[in-house]
């Protein structure tokens, strides 16, 4: 089974490229032209009401802005729940009083076709499925650690896993 809109991809210990290091990414999309996702665990010190005035009001706390991935940086894209109730980008343009809750990143990351199958299939990613609180929770930072340990095999052991495995 390949990745899905509204899966998580897990960082593995062993992916060592500082951008996308101990991360959590929200899939929003993934067909045959690639994949389209967001950092969840990657929180900045930006606030919401000194970049988009108005908007705290519609963003989940913490509201911050967070670091989606390095795809269009300058760029802002929303993630919230549709009419539905499943997890979606949301559509900023209708402004925060028809929009909520939602949580703000800036940039993305991206695959270009057969990328991401290529990258799950160097075990550079786990594929699990993902938890309401893993999106809009609380305490974004502490994510790579809770999805790890909740996994019901060996995965669940690598949330001990030293930041520098040299120093241990």
């Amino acid at each position: 089974m390949g990745p899905a809109p509204g899966q998580l991809l897990v960082a593995t210990p062993m992916l060592g490229e500082r951008t996308f290091r101990r991360t959590v990414i929200l899939m929003l999309e993934h067909n045959d032209a690639g994949s389209l996702g967001v950092v969840l665990n990657r929180p900045s010190e930006v606030t919401v009401a000194e970049s988009f005035p108005g908007w705290e009001v519609a963003t989940v706390e913490p509201t911050v802005l967070f670091t989606g991935g390095p795809v269009e940086p300058t760029g802002v894209l929303g993630v919230g729940r549709n009419s539905e109730g499943d997890v979606s980008p949301a559509d900023l343009e209708l402004g925060p009083m028809n929009v909520g809750p939602v949580r703000l990143f800036r940039g993305y990351a991206g695959w270009s076709a057969g990328q991401l199958e290529m990258e799950l299939a160097e075990d550079a990613w786990w594929l699990v499925d993902a938890h309401d609180d893993d999106i809009f929770g609380p305490e974004p930072q502490e994510l790579w650690y809770r999805v790890l340990g909740r996994q019901p095999d060996d995965r669940s052991r690598y949330r001990l896993f030293p930041d520098d495995p040299r120093l241990n």
